[in-house]
């Protein structure tokens, strides 16, 4: 980290924190010294009637340092939250509630490619912690989940009581 540092330095960054961790810098400069560094210009952009700014490619990390910086990130005041389209409608209802069905996360999530080459899962453990009732009735879920390549196990312990 120390020799990310210096090398920043020396090329006119400012280091405004390197974390404790030392897995990350974070640093500042001008567009310019961007463009010079990692050989990516920094223009901006109009969406939605907003101005925003953004590096106009990807960005390029010196040889030097191919083995040691893993990202770069912040070239950018894009928001990272993703906007719900309101067209995905899952197909699968219990007690008039509507629910994600395993096909349903297949195609949301683009998995049926993998299911296509023989890669299941099988064998793996997903837990998912949250509110649902749905051990209420592991027979409507089972039946839900025949058709597609989902073993369901409802679960049978309680974290947390009501």
């Amino acid at each position: 980290m120390d020799r990310i540092a210096a090398w920043l330095r020396g090329l006119g960054f400012a280091i405004e924190y390197m974390a404790r961790t030392r897995t990350f810098v974070a640093f500042s400069g001008t567009a310019e010294q961007v463009r010079a560094t990692v050989q990516t210009a920094i223009h901006r952009y109009l969406q939605d009637g907003k101005t925003h700014f953004a590096n106009s490619s990807a960005p390029s990390i010196p040889s030097a340092l191919v083995g040691v910086v893993a990202g770069i990130r912040g070239l950018d005041d894009f928001d990272f939250y993703l906007k719900p389209s309101g067209s995905t409608r899952p197909q699968y209802i219990y007690n008039g509630t509507h629910a994600l069905s395993p096909d349903d996360v297949a195609a949301i999530y683009d998995i049926n490619a993998l299911y296509e080459e023989g890669i299941t899962g099988a064998g793996q453990t997903i837990a998912i912690a949250g509110e649902a009732t749905i051990s209420d009735n592991p027979q409507g879920v089972a039946s839900s989940t025949e058709s597609s390549k989902a073993d369901f196990r409802p679960c049978r312990k309680s974290l947390a009581s009501d």
